[in-house]
Formats: C-alpha cells, structure tokens, sequence
C-alpha cells in the first residue's frame, strides 16, 4: 500500500471515526507535555466500576494519553488468557504486545503517560506486565452489588452483545459443571469475585506498583483519593471544577431497569454470595449500603 493510500485510509478514519491508528483524533492536536518517563499505567477491574469516567477525567491533564478502550479491542483476548492461563506459551503476550505497542509507542515519543483504563485487559496484566517495562496498576474496585445490578440491566450473559469476551469458569473450576445451570444472578456474583480475587492475586504474584481505589470515592470526587491518585499516575494537577463537571455528566451511567432487592434473591444467590463476595468485602472494607 502506497504513502496516498495511507493518508485516503486516515482521512476516512479521522471523519468517520473520530480517530486515526486508533488514537483519538484529539490527541493528534493535543500539547505534548514534559514526562518523559514512558510510564504505562493499566486500571484492573470488573467493568461497570467508572473506567469511563476514570478516562475522562485524567484526558484534561496535558502529559496524559488517557483511553477508555482503544481499537483494537481485546474482550476475546481478555477471556481466552483468563481460561488458558496455565498453558500459554507466550503468543497470547506476543499479540497483545502487537495490539498495544504503537499506542504506547507514541504516548512514549510524545512524552505522554499512557493510561488505559479498558476492562479488557484486566486477564490481559500478566501479559502487559511481561512485554512492556515501567508499568503501574490501578485495581479499581465497586460495590458488589452496584456491580451484579448494573450487570442484570446489561444483560450479562444472557445475550450482551460481548458476552463472547466475558470471563466463564476454567475447567477444574468447582463452578465450570454446574455454570449453565446457575441463575444470572450466580453468574454475576461470580464474576464479581473471580475478577477481584484473581487482580489480588496477580498483584502478590508479580510485585508490581499498584494503587486499589474504590469507585464510590472516584464517584464523590473524594479528594484525598483523587490526590493519591494523580501522585500516583504523575499526571498534572487537574482543576477540581472539571472534575465535578465529568462526574455530574455521569458518563456511561445505566439508565434503564430496576435494582433487585437482596431481600428478593434466592436463598442459594443470598449464601453464594456470603461465600464468594462477602470476604472480599470485608477485606476492602467496602460499604455495601
């Protein structure tokens, strides 16, 4: 392919699609700042924790590449790690290293920090962690319960569009018989602490530089919270007045369906979640009101 068809392909992408070699457009116009660090900073969570609002929020800081989930999408890569994980032989790595590396090769070159704050790659973070030097983890962590609603309205496994690229249990998982039997609301509570204990587990295995934030804090523009993690990220300071603008816009909020009372669950949901999430909520001293 010629250099003219290159530049025919990106004036599509940037009209069409807002964005070119999958960076957002805006970011071809953006001031460079003054990292030079090539710090890589990915956020581990469920989904449905704020990683839009996380993203929005850290893209008004000028030394920021901050996305929310940059093409190409990983959601299938995402699951197939989490359920072949034992037996990689470091493809999986070689392809996410492919679907990353020109992103942060050029938040790199223009002295940005890169920051990605996708769910997809949270099964993806021993994968990052082994093809990409300089890397911090944000382990982004929600009420359980906000979570399995929100969950529920999306219709998580029950005919969400990504389903194919969610997480379902490994053969040798207690749960990997009994899956297709369990009622969506099992599924979901599983979900919930089999990502969060699998993101604990990755960050005692590895030993990297992470900071857990709850996103009830993020939500309130908790300041103390949203201090530490600007320290945390390097990032310039960004005006309080734009972050309540963006958490007032309630970006990604779901707006449809009512909540499930946990008066109302099954006595078989009520005791898996007391066996599943609720150590979980006790060791993070999450507020479950």
């Amino acid at each position: 392919m010629n250099f003219f068809s290159i530049n025919l392909i990106r004036r599509f992408l940037i009209r069409r699609y807002g964005f070119v070699d999958g960076i957002p457009f805006e970011y071809w116009k953006k001031g460079f700042g003054n990292d030079d660090s090539g710090k890589k900073i990915f956020c581990l969570s469920t989904g449905r924790a704020g990683t839009a609002t996380l993203a929005n929020i850290f893209s008004c800081s000028k030394n920021v590449l901050s996305l929310h989930e940059p093409v190409p999408n990983l959601h299938k890569l995402n699951r197939l790690s989490y359920i072949s994980e034992a037996k990689d032989n470091g493809i999986l790595s070689e392809v996410v290293f492919i679907a990353r590396n020109d992103l942060i090769r050029y938040a790199k070159n223009r002295k940005f920090i890169y920051l990605e704050t996708s769910p997809q790659v949270t099964f993806l973070a021993n994968h990052l962690n082994d093809k990409f030097e300089n890397c911090y983890y944000i382990h982004l962590i929600r009420n359980p319960f906000d979570v399995i609603y929100s969950g529920l309205k999306r219709k998580w496994y029950d005919g969400h569009s990504n389903d194919y690229g969610r997480i379902t249990p490994a053969k040798g998982s207690p749960f990997f018989l009994d899956w297709t039997s369990m009622s969506l609301i099992e599924k979901n509570i599983w979900l919930w602490a089999e990502t969060n204990n699998w993101i604990e587990l990755f960050i005692n295995r590895s030993k990297v530089k992470f900071i857990r934030i709850k996103s009830e804090d993020i939500f309130c523009n908790n300041q103390e919270v949203v201090c530490d993690l600007i320290k945390f990220i390097g990032c310039e300071i960004i005006d309080n007045s734009i972050i309540e603008n963006i958490l007032n816009n309630k970006i990604n909020q779901q707006k449809t369906g009512e909540k499930i009372s946990f008066r109302e669950w099954s006595k078989k949901e009520k005791k898996l979640f007391e066996k599943l999430a609720l150590p979980i909520v006790e060791r993070y001293s999450i507020d479950l009101e």
